[in-house]
């Protein structure tokens, strides 16, 4: 699971930079003035799934073998909780300050989650498990980390904001 989600946040941080780079060899506006742009509307924290509520876990025989209905409804918690992240993400705008933030916010929420996980580990290295985890969330995961990939563009260079993705990066999920 860890792998899953850092591979994810991390090619949302590659293309943020690469299009960053792009927009910068064409002339765009540089990041200080994008910042500013969003700067003077705040961001409305938002609950993981406030808008959707969380999918009930699968019943015990629609799992592969080796993954349990906690297991299954403990990684959507997890989800869930990323994407509540991702819509804070989305919600900083271009505010670099509040995109770190929403991570580190998002990662306050995760925590105690992937403590959670401990325990499942090593079940779900199995390659029937990780096929039906990314199966089930690689969609979802990628579409919560929509709103990263928009700030990374803007605060690929900000210290803070830096700080808060290798703090991510450091989750041991």
């Amino acid at each position: 699971m860890k792998r899953l989600v850092i591979a994810i946040a991390l090619i949302a941080l590659v293309a943020a930079c690469k299009k960053k780079e792009e927009g910068a060899a064409g002339g765009g506006a540089k990041p200080a003035d994008t910042a500013k742009a969003g700067a003077d509307k705040p961001a409305e924290p938002t609950k993981a799934g406030a808008d959707k509520p969380a999918e009930p876990p699968p019943a015990a025989g629609d799992l592969p073998e080796g993954v349990t209905p906690e297991m299954a409804a403990l990684a959507e918690k997890m989800v869930s909780a990323m994407e509540g992240m991702g819509k804070d993400l989305t919600a900083a705008g271009t505010d670099c300050a509040k995109g770190a933030a929403a991570i580190r916010g998002g990662m306050a929420k995760l925590q105690p989650l992937v403590a959670d996980a401990k325990k499942y580990e090593t079940q779900m290295k199995a390659p029937a498990a990780e096929q039906w985890f990314q199966d089930k969330y690689m969609g979802r995961m990628m579409g919560a980390m929509g709103g990263l990939m928009a700030i990374g563009q803007t605060c690929g260079e900000d210290a803070d904001f830096q700080a808060a993705m290798k703090e991510m990066e450091a989750l041991d999920m």
